[in-house]
């Protein structure tokens, strides 16, 4: 019998599988290692055993083993799970030192993680034979008009979305849906609302417990982004959750709080790795360690941006580029520091200066800049607020090289803003440290 379950379901089960198996690793460990269990929580006391459920885990998800888990007994599989629980190891063992974690001995940690590396292989390879196809589908009907529905269909398709769209048999509008018991859900156009009879049908339909969701809504749900092609002017993002601005001071008070206190930690943390990119910089090509380039910020205001240099010098002596994904200006060790976000690190500063926060939209030049406000509608919403070191836009779409690019990237950022929450801070966080392409 196999367990149905949606794909975030299913993700929580693996954990649970993962935080257990590191428990039963290291008691395992222990008695291997003392061939009993006395005084085992003298020696692996509790908040040990929850610093190894909580170390263990965290690891394989900065590896990408939850969100992309790996096709079973492979060796790509073996070996990510093999540098994840090294990873991990090597915390744990720093923490020791740090937090004297005494009762945790080399030959524990090297004994308990060997055992989790195994268990978790096996978990890793066994677990997805356990799983049905998933729930069933929700069943949605349209209505609206080819261009709504055609961007509705791919937006389902690309994101993978637990959703079907059923036909409109009995004909357009809302007539196609009289008598159809199996709807679910009812997606309205824009425009929908307006037409002569729709919102006493849709009235009657919601009182029969149909759930009704405008186009808009329904495809920030599914994709992440706001559509700014389907918005006919700013009214809508007054009277749209999240764009009121001003009633959200406290939050944004407590966002300036919490980026100032992480900033000046990871500048503490990660000041002796500054000196080694410095220097790995300077012996890689000639040019300053650090880049400066002039930004567009909250309100539109300008500041000067600092980066680790990862191209080349001079790499925009006649006027500037989009950088893009193979750019040839970038630098053997650049291209490292990229792929890492590590050039990112001297924008440190620029959060300690309260110019940046640590995720918001990703700040563009003002050349740039300008040209955009011109080619897409709604650009300068982006200023609303400061912009960040990583964002919604940045970890679903890294690089813009064209205005195309950009237009997406905006309606991320938008939708960002629409959804700004110390969660949704945290979550792409954690999604901008996962290890890149692994």
């Amino acid at each position: 019998m196999k367990i149905i379950l949606c794909k975030r379901s299913r993700i929580y089960f693996v954990l649970g599988g993962d935080i257990f198996l590191a428990f039963f690793s290291f008691a395992a460990a222990y008695y291997l290692r003392f061939v009993s269990f006395e005084k085992f929580f003298d020696r692996l006391p509790p908040p040990v055993l929850f610093i190894i459920a909580v170390i263990y885990p965290a690891a394989f998800y900065i590896f990408g083993l939850y969100l992309k888990p790996g096709k079973p007994w492979t060796s790509e599989l073996y070996w990510r799970i093999a540098i994840a629980v090294a990873a991990a190891a090597v915390s744990l063992g720093f923490l020791k030192y740090v937090l004297f974690l005494e009762p945790i001995g080399r030959g524990l940690l090297f004994i308990g993680s060997f055992l989790f590396f195994v268990l978790a292989f096996i978990w890793r390879s066994l677990s997805p034979s356990m799983f049905a196809g998933g729930a069933e589908p929700v069943k949605v009907a349209f209505i609206g008009n080819d261009r709504e529905k055609t961007a509705l269909e791919e937006a389902m398709r690309t994101s993978g979305s637990a959703y079907i769209l059923l036909p409109m048999d009995g004909g357009e509008g809302i007539s196609g849906l009289d008598g159809n018991l199996e709807i679910e859900r009812i997606i309205l156009g824009e425009r929908e609302a307006e037409k002569d009879g729709t919102s006493a049908w849709l009235l009657h339909a919601q009182a029969s417990g149909t759930d009704i969701i405008s186009f808009t809504e329904m495809y920030k749900n599914i994709s992440g982004r706001i559509p700014i092609d389907f918005i006919r002017s700013e009214a809508w993002f007054w009277r749209a959750p999240g764009f009121q601005i001003s009633q959200r001071g406290p939050f944004f008070r407590l966002k300036q709080a919490v980026d100032f206190g992480l900033a000046l930690v990871l500048v503490s943390a990660t000041i002796p790795l500054w000196f080694v990119i410095a220097v790995l910089i300077k012996i890689s090509s000639k040019g300053p360690v650090f880049y400066r380039q002039t930004r567009v910020g909250r309100n539109e205001r300008v500041f000067r941006l600092f980066k680790f240099r990862s191209m080349i010098r001079n790499a925009e002596e006649i006027e500037p580029i989009w950088a893009e994904k193979n750019d040839k200006r970038i630098t053997g060790v650049g291209r490292i520091l990229r792929k890492l976000h590590l050039d990112e690190l001297p924008q440190l500063w620029n959060v300690l200066r309260g110019e940046m926060s640590l995720v918001g939209p990703r700040p563009e030049r003002p050349e740039f800049v300008e040209m955009l406000k011109r080619e897409i509608p709604f650009y300068a919403m982006r200023h609303l607020v400061k912009p960040g070191m990583t964002g919604w836009a940045q970890i679903n779409h890294p690089y813009a090289a064209s205005i195309e690019d950009s237009r997406l990237k905006l309606e991320y950022d938008l939708y960002f803003i629409a959804h700004m929450s110390p969660a949704f801070d945290l979550r792409i966080l954690l999604r901008t440290i996962q290890a890149p392409g692994i």
